[in-house]
C-alpha cells in the first residue's frame, strides 16, 4: 500500500512515513523546441550549477522536458506549500533555459501541455 504525505488513509491506519523524505519539485512541458542543442533528440539529463533537466524524446516534433524546480520558484513561505499559481509553462521554460546555457533553447509555437509534479515521502506498508 503506497500512500502520500497528507493521505486520509494513511492516517486513519495509522501508517507513519519511515525512512528518507524527498521533496522535488520538477516542472513538466511538452514542446516543440527551437534550440541550438545538439543531442535535443536524445534521452538526456543536464546537470549545470544554474539547474537540472531531463529531455525525453515524443511523437513528431514533441520534446517533454523535466525541469527541477527550486522551492523558491513555487512554495508559498508563508504556508510552506506549493502555490501552482507562481509557476505557468512560461517560466518553466526560463528556468529550464538556465540549465541549457551556453545553448539557446525556446518553444516553437504553442506549449503543447504542462503540470507540476511533487514528489514527497512515501509510505508503505508491508504484511507479514
Amino acid at each position: 500500500l503506497y500512500v502520500g504525505a497528507h493521505s486520509w488513509v494513511r492516517k486513519t491506519l495509522g501508517i507513519t512515513l519511515d525512512g528518507e523524505q524527498t521533496n522535488y519539485i520538477w516542472g513538466v512541458v511538452d514542446m516543440v523546441p527551437d534550440t541550438d542543442f545538439p543531442d535535443i533528440r536524445c534521452k538526456c539529463a543536464i546537470h549545470s550549477n544554474n539547474g537540472s533537466c531531463m529531455i525525453i524524446p515524443r511523437e513528431g516534433d514533441l520534446i517533454r522536458l523535466y525541469i527541477q524546480l527550486s522551492d523558491r520558484d513555487v512554495v508559498d513561505p508563508t504556508t510552506g506549500r506549493v502555490d501552482k499559481s507562481k509557476m505557468g509553462p512560461e517560466k518553466l521554460l526560463e528556468v529550464a533555459k538556465k540549465s541549457f546555457h551556453p545553448f539557446e533553447i525556446s518553444k516553437s509555437g504553442e506549449i503543447d501541455w504542462w503540470t507540476l509534479y511533487i514528489s514527497e515521502s512515501i509510505a508503505s506498508m508491508l504484511h507479514s
